[in-house]
């Protein structure tokens, strides 16, 4: 099947071979691939299906990434990415999935996407820095890592630990993190650290260059003057003033970055009244796709269940992209994914 999927990559992408053949031996796995088939057997169109971990106030749970999901030009507009969608969000709540994610990557996909349920809730900032102050340099040491040879545990340990405070945030494990790495390297990319003065890790980065500017595709810090003397290597080892950094957007700002469609509605309602056990509310849940998600959900004391009618409190109609608002509503941050080799 591989070979098919492939086949359809070349076809419907523009991306290199060597990112192609990086992105086969790293991510792809037959068992989270749907194919649709003509009626002579050949391949038409696939998606993927990757599991990430996510942030989900003070739990995780797990999500599938949509990723190639593509139809060869001769095939389209007959509805069969749609089906193929519909099967996808089928296996992932048997598989104990919570939500969808991805990442549309043309303006009029986020259309496409919201009628099969997704909703735009991820968003991101870029900030632009050039004039930086450098008096702190002294206290702190760099480390600028050109190859995945260079990228040691204590530098996964702590991106895994800054990543896992974010809200809504999608995790990367060791392996994916790895993946990342060397696909950043692959782009003439550098990861860059900073160490305060007791030696513990205090920053890092995660840049490529991009003209006459620096791209930071994330980054993370928890010490004061830290950022500056980040942004700092940055210029320097890149030979730019510009960096323009991709970063955790606060609610009411930033840009959409991409979407998420809940899954499993009975698993995410009763995470969300666990995390608001002050609410009371009914919930009339209609979900075309998923028919198993319809119905009437009540919320109270922190615990939700179905019921088949409404215990004399005024329901709320939603649709599964109303749904997926409501639960991932951020109280000081908006959803945040990066990294997600895009």
């Amino acid at each position: 099947m591989r070979e098919e999927v492939e086949r359809l990559w070349k076809t419907c992408f523009h991306d290199t071979d060597e990112f192609i053949r990086f992105y086969f031996d790293r991510k792809y796995r037959d068992e989270n691939t749907l194919v649709a088939r003509d009626e002579k057997g050949q391949a038409v169109a696939v998606l993927q299906m990757l599991p990430y971990p996510m942030t989900f106030g003070q739990e995780v749970v797990n999500v599938s990434y949509i990723s190639g999901a593509c139809t060869l030009p001769e095939a389209r507009s007959r509805g069969i990415m749609r089906e193929l969608l519909g099967e996808a969000f089928r296996r992932m709540k048997q598989r104990g999935l919570a939500f969808s994610i991805l990442i549309p990557q043309e303006d009029w996909l986020y259309d496409y996407y919201a009628r099969v349920g997704y909703s735009p809730v991820f968003k991101v900032v870029e900030r632009c820095y050039s004039v930086l102050d450098r008096d702190l340099q002294g206290k702190f040491r760099v480390e600028v890592a050109r190859n995945a040879s260079e990228v040691t545990g204590e530098w996964f340990a702590y991106f895994e630990e800054q990543n896992r405070r974010r809200e809504f945030c999608v995790q990367h494990p060791r392996e994916d993190f790895d993946a990342v790495v060397q696909d950043l390297f692959a782009e003439d990319g550098r990861l860059i650290a900073v160490r305060g003065e007791n030696g513990r890790l205090a920053g890092i980065a995660f840049a490529v260059p991009d003209g006459d500017r620096v791209r930071v595709n994330d980054w993370f810090y928890d010490m004061e003057g830290a950022s500056k003397v980040l942004l700092a290597a940055l210029q320097e080892t890149f030979g730019v003033q510009k960096v323009v950094c991709r970063e955790v957007a606060r609610v009411g700002e930033g840009t959409r970055r991409g979407m998420a469609r809940v899954v499993d509605a009975e698993q995410v309602l009763r995470l969300y009244a666990r995390e608001n056990p002050g609410k009371t509310s009914v919930i009339r849940l209609a979900d075309e796709q998923v028919p198993q998600n319809s119905g009437l959900y009540l919320l109270e004391k922190g615990l939700c269940r179905r019921v088949e009618e409404s215990p004399g409190i005024p329901e709320m109609a939603m649709t599964v992209g109303e749904l997926t608002r409501l639960v991932m509503s951020g109280e000081v941050t908006a959803p945040f994914m990066s990294l997600m080799l895009d």
